[in-house]
């Protein structure tokens, strides 16, 4: 920079005037520090009956907040800012002294109502009751908003231009639709129109240039607009408000010029200038942000959104005023089906229903998917669980807003115009919504056990997930909430029930049998059946040999699995036990109940010190073996042999974990235990087992006692 001294005459004084953030923000201090600086605001100029006006809309635009429960006040008035209130007084009252409080408050009070958004005018009686002035009209979109912009009627309340020839308007609209909604070709039905954005003007010069050409332009039976675009994120607010001026000038100018004024006498001009400032959502670090202050020149009105909504379009307010399960079960104004198809990875992923190492295993999942939708009853399932969690969720908060309403107003989602954000938050209520239906089937994993290449067994885990005994919807739906703008959902109400593990399930729903044979009455249940049985086997087996004597007494005898299979029967009812026995008890098939075991083991054991998974699988899979031949026979019997073997099992195991130290005995117990697995298995061999048990623990305390004695005699 460069400084240049000359001359002045001894009483000059220089007025510099400019913006409150540029001087922050831009100016060098030695230039502000050679000045004497006062801040001047409307607040500074109201005099003593503005500030008791001022102090009155103050007091109504809280009210308006109070009423509408929004957090702040630019979610009720757009660009409003702290002098805003004071700008709308002097528009509306001026410097005159022959004016009416009343008055004044009124029309003050309705450029405020311009400016609102449509949520807040929704929700606020205070709003709507402002008399002569139809929100619902001028503000719906830019043809309607530029008709009240432009109509005589709206021109006649400038004080400035009552004697003026023309019969436009100076005005500006502020929006939350993007630069290009603005549609042209729409215009021109309505207006003989030019539209420039200002960015793309290369000076202040071309700007004047365009406005004196359409100064100059004969007059037109339709209103004649200029439209200039603005992008508060291009342009800073200090440049859209000098081309303000500029514009406000030679409009000025043509309005009072009499050369104009003789020419216009046979046909009046109806040329107006209007500001479009769009504001859309973008980004943190591309928010947009413009500050209004009210004057008697320029007339402001908010419009949320410039398309016009097609015919068959519910209006904004039915959207507002109804809730998510209305609006897409009774309205359809949103394709669920549609939604979910396009977003259903999105859905998968916003819960965890355990732990799992192999990524490909859930890959593999959303390739999976389409055949989920397609198998047989399953697309109805989803449905009849989607629909009652929506229908869970659809009542008002204590603001009196829905669900989806509360997101927008929280600023949880936005996305341009107000449609376009309870659109959006509907979309993400409904991807939320079938994210906690997958959460309530996919517990453990569930979905894997999903095979839709068998007909039985898609129809059994249809059936099964259908059974309020093993699958309560209503009551898990209790403790699921839809809302916020993450579809990311809290897992506690499906938690992986995997002790050992976490449970990758390989039979349906095996954690709603869990659930209803651990239940204490079941196991009394159990326990009064077989209590005379158990009795009489045991006073048979008295003449028995002692090694026997303790077997017997314990196992169940050869009718235990018919009986176990007729209790399940009466707790599950016919179709599932005979879709069970289709799919699990098939000759040709290749499952059986052995996978609800290893659902069980993994669900209901510990993991032991020096135990690894597999060596504890296959010492409770040989003990059930020994006690009876059909012990995967049904998951009933698998429940009942180990309520009778659960003493031994622990044992067994605590003394294997013990041994785990042992290093080459403690292989060998372990190769001994799979080898016993491969053929058949006869409770003496258990006994067996466990004495050698024993045995092998006795002689290695006894050898490392030997040890210990020897280390301390030598020391």
């Amino acid at each position: 920079s460069r400084s240049q001294l000359c001359n002045v005459a001894d009483g000059f004084k220089i007025i510099v005037i400019v913006d409150q953030n540029k001087a922050y923000q831009s100016l060098d201090l030695p230039l502000l520090n050679r000045f004497e600086k006062q801040l001047l605001t409307p607040k500074e100029i109201l005099t003593n009956r503005h500030q008791q006006i001022a102090q009155r809309l103050s007091e109504w635009s809280q009210s308006i907040l109070d009423e509408t429960k929004l957090s702040h006040f630019q979610s009720v008035f757009c660009g409003f800012h702290d002098g805003i209130i004071s700008s709308a007084v002097l528009s509306a009252c001026g410097f005159e002294e022959e004016y009416d409080d009343d008055f004044g408050f009124e029309t003050a009070k309705q450029l405020l109502v311009r400016i609102s958004h449509p949520l807040a005018y929704l929700f606020s009686k205070g709003l709507q009751s402002t008399p002569n002035y139809d929100y619902n009209v001028h503000n719906a979109n830019i043809i309607s908003g530029l008709k009240f912009l432009t109509s005589p009627k709206t021109v006649s309340s400038s004080v400035a231009r009552q004697e003026s020839h023309n019969e436009g308007s100076l005005g500006m609209i502020l929006t939350f639709s993007p630069i290009m909604d603005l549609d042209r070709q729409q215009l021109e039905e309505d207006f003989e129109s030019s539209v420039f954005i200002l960015s793309e003007l290369t000076s202040e010069s071309h700007l004047i240039t365009i406005l004196q050409d359409f100064f100059s332009k004969p007059a037109k039976p339709l209103p004649q607009v200029l439209v200039i675009q603005c992008d508060p994120f291009v342009c800073s607010s200090s440049i859209i408000l000098h081309a303000k001026y500029i514009c406000s000038h030679l409009f000025s100018t043509f309005c009072t010029d009499p050369v104009i004024a003789a020419a216009a006498a046979a046909n009046k001009n109806n040329k107006s200038i209007i500001f479009t400032v769009h504001l859309p959502p973008g980004f943190k670090e591309r928010e947009r942000n413009f500050s209004i202050d009210f004057d008697n020149l320029w007339n402001y009105l908010f419009i949320d959104d410039f398309r016009t909504a097609s015919k068959d379009a519910l209006s904004v307010d039915t959207i507002v005023y109804h809730s998510p399960y209305e609006l897409i079960h009774d309205q359809k104004v949103l394709d669920y089906t549609h939604t979910l198809n396009l977003k259903y990875q999105s859905a998968l992923s916003a819960y965890m229903p355990g732990e799992c190492s192999d990524s490909h295993f859930f890959l593999s999942r959303f390739h999976r998917f389409k055949s989920w939708i397609a198998a047989e009853g399953f697309m109805e399932l989803l449905e009849k669980i989607f629909f009652k969690l929506l229908q869970a969720s659809s009542g008002k908060d204590q603001g009196g807003m829905y669900t989806h309403v509360r997101s927008v107003c929280a600023n949880e989602i936005r996305s341009g115009s107000l449609r376009d954000s309870l659109m959006l938050s509907l979309e993400t209520l409904v991807i939320q919504a079938f994210a906690n239906c997958f959460c309530v089937l996919d517990r453990n994993f569930n979905l894997c056990t999903f095979d839709t290449n068998n007909s039985d067994a898609v129809k059994l885990w249809i059936t099964m997930a259908s059974n309020p005994t093993i699958l309560d919807i209503d009551t898990i739906l209790l403790s699921l909430t839809l809302g916020g703008s993450s579809i990311v959902i809290d897992p506690t109400p499906s938690p992986n029930t995997g002790i050992f593990e976490s449970l990758v399930a390989k039979f349906p729903f095996s954690w709603g049998i869990f659930k209803i044979f651990n239940s204490q009455d079941t196991r009394e249940s159990f326990d009064q059946i077989f209590q005379l049985k158990t009795t009489s086997d045991a006073s048979s087996s008295s003449s028995s040999s002692s090694s026997d004597e303790a077997s017997k007494s314990a196992a169940p005898s050869d009718t235990t699995a018919d009986q176990m299979k007729s209790i399940s029967r009466s707790v599950f009812g016919e179709e599932i036990t005979s879709l069970w026995a289709k799919v699990y008890e098939d000759p040709q098939s290749p499952k059986n109940y052995e996978s609800y075991f290893f659902d069980f083991v993994v669900s209901s054991f510990s993991h032991l010190p020096g135990l690894d998974f597999e060596l504890t699988y296959n010492t409770i899979k040989l003990l059930f073996k020994a006690f009876h031949p059909a012990c995967f026979s049904s998951p009933a019997m698998i429940h009942y042999i180990h309520w009778k073997t659960e003493t031994i099992t622990f044992y067994l195991l605590s003394l294997l974990s013990l041994l785990s130290g042992t290093g080459s005995v403690f292989r060998m117990l372990s190769s001994q235990i799979n080898s016993m697995l491969n053929k058949e298995v006869r409770s003496t061999a258990v006994v067996d087992l466990i004495s050698h048990l024993f045995q092998t623990l006795f002689i290695s305390i006894d050898n490392s006692w030997m040890r210990l004695n020897h280390h301390v005699l030598s020391s």
